[in-house]
């Protein structure tokens, strides 16, 4: 629930002007904010995947990244797969 919460509403404050493509962007965003280090970030054909260390709200962050997934590729919804391992590391794989 958290999840989906996140992503809508974070694709309705990422959406037009605030919306970049490069996910590199948001490292310092999430960074400053207390979430983690973005340390890998990586989009193919139709599949988006992320690595943050230090994650304190892997959900928050599951939900952010779904939702920069369905604005990048302009899909209303994905699947996503994510695993938090036991020193903090958050990888999200994001599938549309």
């Amino acid at each position: 629930m958290l999840i989906e919460a996140q992503r809508r509403t974070m694709k309705s404050l990422l959406a037009g002007e605030n919306w970049s493509r490069s996910g590199w962007v948001f490292k310092p965003w999430i960074g400053s904010r207390g979430m983690g280090n973005l340390v890998h970030f990586k989009a193919a054909e139709k599949s988006l995947s992320v690595r943050i260390e230090n994650s304190c709200v892997p959900a928050l962050m599951v939900g952010f990244c779904q939702a920069l997934a369905e604005l990048a590729f302009g899909v209303e919804s994905s699947g996503y797969q994510w695993n938090l391992s036991e020193d903090g590391d958050l990888s999200i794989h994001i599938l549309v």
